[in-house]
């Protein structure tokens, strides 16, 4: 009767728990938290394993010593403790992240960005027409009221498509995140350039590095001026930039390398677009503008400060749920423990009886 009522209520709480969570990640829609007659056939599996085991365990612990069920019990409820005491660690190492995320600078002011990507590459323009394009929708971007500047980026920021190579440097390995991008990116970004220039216009064989690239890989030397090897290519360092972690938010290890954008990379670029004040006021003139130099165009408009909440919120929902599994997870070792000592109490009484009638 209890493995039955404990199924039951854990079905129902199944379902429960997995409507809210399929609602809060806006899940696709044939997603359900219906079960079918697969968990069902798992939960009956379940309810009939646990009568079994914890019906026959009390019967088989009668004909055993007292030494050895008091041992087993106090093995089950110390699994019990440090299953739960897992759980809560790591919930807690998610929390940690969390805050980490949210209150860690990450090196460029997104709160003013807008990313445009006009796809160009998809709609077949060749290097020479996207770059008039591009041209044309700069210049025209920046006499709009409320633009501060506008820049070109291969990789944009917090974008769905991320590039990354595993690098080792003395010994440990770090992410590398390759981009490409015009000479004005970082101003536009708000990242600061700590040593050397930035790019020349068309400019080749030159790469910017972040602070934290350059201080592991060339460790109290001075950076401009080195090389950089990549394949066959030999790169020049121009210059350092500010740790700005564009597409890895919780990763303190990632370094970031920086190339000039080339004629053949224009189709792919993405213009990114600083905003004086509330960026959220300008898609609808981006819009107009892209649609007036090639109304064939569906440009995806994106806020950067609405990208970096979403970045946030998963890692947010996940240490939500971890948490409340971790307690819910101690509150029933904890009512294990307490019935633990219910039941040595009451198998005592007797003895605790004499005791006290002969005076102990």
């Amino acid at each position: 009767m209890l493995a039955i009522l404990g199924s039951l209520a854990g079905l129902a709480l199944g379902y429960v728990v997995l409507r809210i969570a399929l609602s809060k990640l806006d899940a696709p829609k044939w997603l359900s938290a219906t079960p079918d007659w697969r968990v069902l056939l798992f939960n009956v599996g379940v309810t009939l394993a646990a009568a079994l085991f914890f019906g026959l365990a009390p019967a088989l612990q009668i004909a055993r010593q007292r030494q050895r069920k008091k041992v087993a019990r106090q093995i089950l409820v110390g699994a019990q403790v440090a299953a739960s005491s897992v759980l809560l660690i790591v919930a807690g190492l998610l929390v940690r992240a969390t805050q980490h995320a949210l209150y860690t600078d990450p090196g460029f002011g997104y709160q003013q960005l807008l990313s445009i990507d006009p796809q160009l590459g998809h709609h077949g323009y060749s290097p020479t027409a996207a770059k008039a394009y591009l041209d044309q929708m700069q210049s025209r971007l920046l006499a709009v009221p409320g633009v501060k500047s506008v820049s070109l980026v291969k990789l944009p920021p917090l974008g769905h498509i991320v590039s990354r190579e595993r690098r080792e440097i003395n010994g440990r390995v770090v992410l590398m995140y390759p981009n490409w991008v015009q000479p004005g990116f970082f101003q536009t970004m708000g990242i600061p350039l700590l040593l050397g220039r930035t790019f020349y216009t068309a400019e080749k064989n030159a790469v910017i590095v972040s602070e934290s690239w350059a201080r592991r890989q060339w460790p109290g030397q001075n950076p401009i001026g080195q090389q950089v090897l990549e394949g066959d290519r030999k790169d020049i360092v121009v210059g350092v930039v500010g740790d700005a972690h564009i597409n890895a938010l919780s990763d303190d290890d990632a370094v970031e390398q920086y190339w000039p954008a080339q004629q053949e990379d224009m189709p792919g670029m993405v213009l990114i677009a600083r905003a004086a004040g509330d960026p959220s006021r300008l898609p609808p003139t981006v819009k107009t503008v892209s649609e007036s130099l090639d109304s064939k165009l569906f440009a995806e408009i994106r806020q950067l400060k609405v990208l970096y909440h979403d970045n946030v919120s998963q890692v947010e929902q996940v240490a939500m749920a971890v948490s409340l599994i971790g307690i819910v997870a101690m509150l029933l070792a904890g009512v294990g423990i307490i019935g633990l000592v219910a039941f040595t109490i009451s198998q005592r009484t007797k003895e605790i009886a004499i005791r006290i009638a002969l005076g102990a």
